[in-house]
């Protein structure tokens, strides 16, 4: 953020360096001035910070006099810094990344890396920017033995890091840029670990529990503490004391084939149904009928979990099955997990897998009319937005059976829009309503599995799928009980260029340059209302999603032609989070009546309705100023440092702006 120090000032104006502006507002003769002046005599210099602090020992917290501190700026670096205790570092740019690599003459500390960034200043001013103390930490050789635990061998293959670097700035998010890791080297011929670790700094030693790479883990910590994820990790105080550590082998599973009797009451086989087999990551299985053994079947070999559905259908007696589901896990390298549902003989409990093959027996549920059906799974899928139904009995649609809403649609009607409505003239109704989104249905799998699209491309916003009649085939009830289905599309920032011009500062009185921007209402009736004074806002184009931050500093303001010291600092974009509000305008006369789009009068702070601005979505600041327009006989200015960078460049865009209350 901007960081504004208390030092001489020359002008109650700071102007920035960068980016320098030409001003021609004539009524603005004193800021036009001292802007073009600054401009002049600055234009190549650019806006300088010095850094200082200390380097000092972190066991004692003595000044630590054998240092070079290495400084990076941006990407570049610059000449070493000899260091006795204290530091100063002078002609840095301001809110920029620098690292600084702390290094010993004589090795006695281990190198250390600080992360940040520089300050933001007001520009002209030359400022300071405290770090601190920096602690560094003699280094003490560690050696580990490692072993598996089943027979003492060595366990190769490892590699531990470890990384003490840190950050300067609060907030400042160094981990993704850090290069500064050390690594274990191996000893073949020892069979040891070695590994440089710092005496009295805290850090986390860790190794991949995947030495081959393969996504599966290869071995376990027989010591759980030690285990973190998918990773062997120690502290700083055990990874200094421990000597030797034990890994178990990750358990190795091996192909298995599945084989499934589907069978009913009498024990006779169940032929000719459509069995899903999915893995939940790779997808969908290939599945068989084994004409020989009369079993369903396919192959498993993963970690992950499998799926197996088993759609209702009515077997060549008549008689009506409802659908059923199995989960497969491994339990051990040589047990599965099973879960089912649906059927008579729903299975909890672990099965063996014998010469590679796992056997499962199960009886389908045969349908009732007093069987209270129910929905085996649901889900909104993110390719299409379709939502996918899989029901324990075969099911039959009407034509209300399904419908899709998008919620919350802002919507504005003014009463000359149409001739066929019920709203006057001279009345505009404004809020949300809900829109229908028409849908294509259909039923597969023996009419178990429903499927619900939307016919259009779905714009972002909130929407919602209500179940309203899904009948039983069998009984005609109705399953659905009046479910909901509630789902969000996120929009796609926008990306088009931003310009600082862009930016509109503006009251909402119903006037610009005092003159009344709607001079009618949709009646036809003159409108003479002006509020005059009132909130000033920052308003910023959809583009600032474009930008990685975005800041403004309120230098100074003209109120009524006499000058103010207002000093605020305004984040707009700040740690990839957007703190302005998002507002919709609308420019309509102030004589409109206002009503909701269902009843009553309407009031939202989501809207601004006598905006001089052009209509659609915008971003909004609160600047803390109450001001009236800005006329050719009545000066009502702001003026603003700012700083802003556009995603996926380097350059950082600095200046000074005037803008004009509209």
């Amino acid at each position: 953020m901007f960081f504004h120090r208390k030092l001489l000032v020359l002008s109650s104006i700071c102007f920035s360096l960068v980016g320098c502006l030409e001003v021609d507002d004539n009524s603005n003769q004193s800021v036009a001035k001292a802007l073009n002046d600054r401009n002049d005599t600055f234009q190549e210099q650019k806006t300088p910070i010095t850094i200082f602090g200390s380097v000092t020992n972190a066991a004692t917290d003595n000044p630590v006099t054998d240092a070079i501190i290495n400084i990076k700026v941006g990407t570049e670096w610059r000449e070493p810094v000899i260091v006795s205790g204290e530091f100063s570092i002078q002609d840095l740019p301001v809110n920029t990344d620098i690292v600084l690599l702390v290094q010993s003459t004589d090795g006695s500390f281990m190198d250390r890396a600080f992360y940040g960034k520089t300050l933001s200043v007001d520009t002209g001013q030359v400022a300071s920017q405290a770090l601190g103390n920096l602690k560094v930490s003699e280094g003490i050789e560690k050696t580990y033995t490692i072993l598996n635990a089943s027979d003492s061998e060595p366990f190769q293959g490892l590699e531990f890091s470890y990384s003490v670097s840190t950050s300067f700035s609060d907030n400042y998010d160094f981990n993704a840029i850090d290069s500064y890791r050390s690594t274990s080297i191996y000893d073949s011929a020892a069979s040891l670990y070695t590994i440089t670790l710092p005496k009295h700094l805290n850090f986390i030693l860790v190794a991949s529990t995947d030495t081959d790479g393969d996504d599966i883990a290869d071995f376990t910590p027989e010591n759980n503490n030690f285990s973190s994820g998918n990773n062997l990790q120690l502290l700083a105080s055990e990874a200094i004391q421990l000597d030797t550590l034990y890994l178990n082998s990750a358990t190795t599973y091996s192909p298995v084939e599945i084989r499934i009797s589907i069978i009913n009451k009498f024990g006779d086989i169940l032929e000719n149904l459509e069995i899903i087999a999915s893995d939940q990551f790779k997808g969908r299985l290939e599945t068989s009928f084994d004409a020989n053994t009369n079993e369903y079947t396919f192959n498993y070999h993963a970690l992950n979990s499998v799926s197996v559905l088993m759609p209702g259908f009515t077997s060549d007696t008549g008689d009506n099955y409802s659908s059923g589901s199995i989960e497969l896990n491994w339990a051990t390298d040589t047990e599965l997990n099973i879960y089912s549902s649906g059927f008579e003989n729903n299975i909890t409990d672990n099965i063996e897998v014998i010469n590679g093959i796992a056997t499962i027996v199960i009886q389908p549920k045969i349908i009732s009319e007093y069987n209270n059906n129910r929905v085996v799974s649901s889900l909104i899928d993110e390719f299409d937005n379709s939502l996918k139904q899989f029901y324990q009995e075969p099911v039959v649609l009407s034509d209300n059976s399904v419908s899709l809403e998008k919620t919350d649609v802002f919507t504005v009607i003014k009463g000359n829009q149409s001739t066929d409505d019920l709203i006057p003239n001279g009345t505009t109704q404004v809020g949300t309503i809900t829109l229908d989104i028409p849908l294509s249905t259909s039923l597969s799998y023996n009419d178990t599995f429903l499927t619900s699209t939307p016919s259009q491309t779905l714009t972002p916003g909130s929407y919602v799928y209500r179940l309203n009649e899904i009948l039983d085939k069998q009984t005609g009830n109705n399953l659905t009980y009046y479910t909901n289905y509630q789902f969000e599309l996120d929009k796609i920032p926008d990306t088009s260029t931003f310009n600082i011009d862009d930016i509109k500062l503006d009251n909402n009185n119903g006037s610009t340059n005092g003159s009344i921007i709607v001079s009618q209402n949709t009646a036809n009736e003159t409108s003479t209302i002006i509020f005059n004074y009132n909130q000033v806002s920052l308003y910023f184009p959809t583009s600032i999603e474009s930008l990685d931050f975005l800041e403004l500093y309120l230098v100074s303001s003209i109120n009524n032609g006499i000058q103010q010291i207002n000093q605020r600092t305004i984040s707009v974009i700040k740690n990839n989070a957007t703190y302005a509000d998002i507002i919709n305008l609308i420019s309509l006369a102030t004589n409109e009546q206002i009503k909701s789009v269902s009843n009553g009068y309407y009031y939202n702070n989501s809207v601004n309705m006598y905006t001089s601005l052009s209509d659609g979505l915008w971003y909004r600041s609160n600047t803390g100023l109450y001001y009236n327009d800005h006329t050719s006989t009545q000066e009502n200015t702001a003026t603003f440092n700012y700083i802003y960078r556009i995603s996926g460049q380097q350059n950082i865009h600095e200046g000074t702006i005037t803008l004009q209350v509209q």
